[in-house]
């Protein structure tokens, strides 16, 4: 069934979200540029290269770099029944690997967050996870 073209426009008239409610995109863009131009800016690209480096296919699959700053590094987990195993798997790893590699105030505090968006992270080298039972480690 062919739809009137006059009865789209009206329906889009009549559904289009008033003006007040849109954000111009002159005041969207600094919020979404912030967190990448900031002054951790280095910081956060070398986390999510290490963590690309280290983790699994799962892992990539799964998680998201979330916050970055001087004393922490947040990794968003897309599933919540895959957050504390993923934990339990790659902590020690991560803060061992990330405490070598990149500049924190003290050795780094991860947290694994439920959550979306966020940055993801770079294929590696094909590393496996460190644990022969984890999520997306094996038998």
């Amino acid at each position: 069934m062919i739809i009137p073209r006059r009865s789209r426009l009206e329906w889009i008239q009549h559904n289009r979200q008033p003006r007040s409610r849109v954000e111009a995109v002159g005041a969207l863009l600094p919020k979404l540029v912030a967190p990448l131009a900031g002054p951790d800016a280095q910081l956060r690209e070398g986390v999510r290269d290490g963590v690309g480096q280290i983790v699994d296919r799962t892992f990539r699959e799964l998680c998201t770099l979330g916050r970055v700053d001087r004393r922490g590094v947040e990794i968003l987990v897309s599933h919540p029944t895959a957050a504390a195993a993923l934990r339990r798997q790659w902590l020690m790893s991560l803060v061992e690997h990330l405490d070598r590699t990149c500049r924190f105030v003290v050795s780094p505090e991860i947290r694994f967050c439920v959550g979306q968006g966020g940055e993801p992270f770079p294929g590696g080298d094909g590393a496996t996870s460190p644990s022969p039972h984890g999520v997306g480690g094996g038998a």
